[in-house]
């Protein structure tokens, strides 16, 4: 049996200390009344099996935005398209309208629904979707309406997120709801089409963005089977990316490892070819890997995390947490059950550095 590694488990524990003197953010969003009148008509008949899609659509005269949104059993769910992008800093101040009432979002969300509700894009998004990869030509049969059948899960408006109950049991369902999208569709942030001229550009300020910094990307990304990256209109597919990125590393070193989408993608190729050689990660050796990554809620450095272990070890934290209700939880609480989770077996940080001398598929 693997035995704990005592200098790993000291300075993960002072992060833990360290992070509870934080409390967890309040909700001060004055907007956040208004946005709940929308949910008052679209109830969750059960928080960890029905989920809420959105369907947009913007006025050609005044380039207003609004949403349809519906609540369907996770079973039932049609076809729909996974946002995972950054919320950025707020306020919500971008008023768009669902279901006919008010609803605020942040300038970033605003920005990308600005770019996927175009024609070609929204056109385009859906293609993908219903062919289920990136891979060559994708198109939508001539008998189906866009507008109609593009569905979205954006959790800023999918999940009411003054609701520290739903907020908890929807957190549950975050593999559930990536791996079954039919796309992942990863919003990288506005661009300047000009600036990047070519393709090498393009490539090298996809990698700088800030998004690669957020820490709940990993398990999106992770449980995706289809992503594409988004910088304003241009597309990347993030299979074809992750090629770049290693091919880059090599020829220019240690600087454009530096670089945060590099960063990820080294995190997720540790995670995925070393569970097998040692066994599913423990909660602590992932938070120790993804460590750098940021979040608002320091409660989410465990909730981010969940989707990345087996069944049987996220039993085993409920049991710690004694709830499904994560967010009643206290931030040193939630920290001490993922502390008990299991220990820090593996040398991770040897592992980190070691990373350059794998051969990267």
């Amino acid at each position: 049996m693997e035995t704990p590694n005592p200098a790993l488990t000291t300075k993960l524990g002072r992060l833990k200390e360290k992070q509870n003197h934080a409390s967890a953010p309040a909700d001060v969003d004055p907007t956040a009344p208004i946005n709940k009148l929308v949910y008052a008509g679209l109830p969750l008949p059960d928080p960890l099996g029905s989920i809420r899609l959105v369907r947009l659509h913007q006025d050609p005269k005044t380039g207003a935005i609004s949403g349809a949104m519906s609540v369907f059993e996770r079973e039932d769910a049609p076809m729909y398209v996974a946002l995972s992008y950054e919320w950025g800093p707020g306020p919500a101040e971008h008023e768009i309208t669902v279901n006919g009432k008010p609803f605020f979002i942040r300038k970033n969300l605003a920005d990308c629904f600005k770019a996927f509700c175009k024609p070609r894009t929204s056109h385009r998004l859906l293609a993908l979707a219903l062919r289920g990869n990136t891979i060559g030509a994708a198109t939508v049969p001539p008998d189906v309406v866009v507008e109609d059948s593009l569905w979205f899960w954006i959790d800023q408006i999918c999940i009411n997120q003054s609701n520290l109950s739903e907020r908890g049991h929807q957190v549950n369902l975050m593999d559930h709801v990536y791996y079954y999208a039919g796309l992942v569709a990863a919003w990288l942030g506005p661009c300047d089409d000009e600036a990047l001229e070519n393709d090498m550009k393009l490539n090298f300020a996809t990698a700088q963005c800030t998004y690669w910094e957020r820490l709940w990307i990993v398990q999106e990304l992770s449980m995706a089977k289809a992503v594409v990256l988004y910088l304003g209109e241009r597309e990347k597919a993030w299979r074809s990316y992750k090629s770049f990125l290693v091919s880059k590393m090599y020829q220019q070193g240690r600087d454009f490892g530096q670089m945060p989408a590099y960063n990820v993608m080294q995190g997720l190729f540790i995670m995925q070819n070393h569970k097998t050689k040692h066994g599913a990660w423990t909660l602590p050796e992932l938070m120790w890997i993804w460590k750098r990554q940021k979040c608002t809620d320091p409660r989410d450095r465990v909730f981010a995390m969940l989707s990345l272990l087996g069944q049987e070890r996220r039993d085993e934290f409920d049991k710690l947490m004694s709830s499904s209700e994560y967010y009643s939880k206290t931030v040193e609480q939630v920290h001490k059950a993922a502390l008990a989770h299991h220990p820090i077996r593996r040398p991770v940080p040897l592992l980190l550095t070691k990373f350059r001398n794998q051969k990267v598929r």
